[in-house]
């Protein structure tokens, strides 16, 4: 009982931490693409 419940809440922060790696990966795209962007206005 207890080692199921151990895995479970395992489980759930395995999960947190793949969302938080995810949306961190997707919040440093955007702020690549921002600058992208940022540098090719500021050239035209």
């Amino acid at each position: 009982m207890l080692a199921n419940e151990f895995q479970v809440a395992f489980e759930i922060f395995n999960c947190r931490t793949g969302v938080n790696m995810l949306l961190y990966k997707i919040q440093t795209r955007l702020a690549l693409i921002n600058r992208f962007f940022l540098l090719c206005f500021y050239y035209l």
